[in-house]
């Protein structure tokens, strides 16, 4: 019986630490400035600690009302996919796969899908302990932002966050 109760502790423990980190990373907070329909996306980007030698990089776009950017465009039409990017020093290394927002389909077009609003992109980020004291992340959003009546010319918003050990 003592065994089954140890088992359920350590199972619980292993439950409230997971929400805890979560929750400690959903309250990251990423300056972004309001969006306007001269600048209709604004990007941000946080560096937040899940242990001592990995990182997660947090990549957020704030996309004015109305606006999309893309998330898949296939072949035939002629509008520009989004890219993400971190580019990092020597010593750190990009691990697992980028996560990234669920898209919309475009209205009509079920092979067109876009990002509107709020998303976010997240990426692990391995660091070894020769990394320099002053290194750089460098995070970038490359994007064609369009409404439904004209689309502007594609631009690159890049963030550098600097890493600490």
């Amino acid at each position: 019986m003592n065994s089954k109760i140890a088992k359920i502790a350590v199972f619980i423990c292993f439950v409230t630490i997971n929400i805890h980190l979560n929750a400690q990373e959903n309250k990251v907070v990423i300056p972004l400035e309001e969006p306007t329909e001269l600048d209709p996306v604004s990007v941000g980007a946080a560096l937040v600690s899940s242990s001592k030698n990995i990182k997660k990089v947090i990549i957020k776009a704030r996309i004015l009302e109305g606006y999309h950017i893309y998330a898949y465009v296939p072949p035939s039409d002629p509008y520009i996919k989004s890219k993400v990017g971190i580019d990092v020093p020597n010593g750190a290394k990009l691990v697992d796969d980028m996560e990234t927002p669920i898209p919309n389909v475009y209205p009509g077009k079920s092979n067109l899908l876009i990002y509107k609003n709020e998303i976010e992109f997240k990426q692990n980020i391995a660091v070894n302990n020769s990394i320099e004291d002053n290194a750089t992340i460098t995070c970038w959003l490359y994007y064609q932002c369009c409404n439904a009546n004209l689309c502007l010319p594609p631009i690159k918003k890049e963030i550098v966050l600097k890493l600490n050990k």
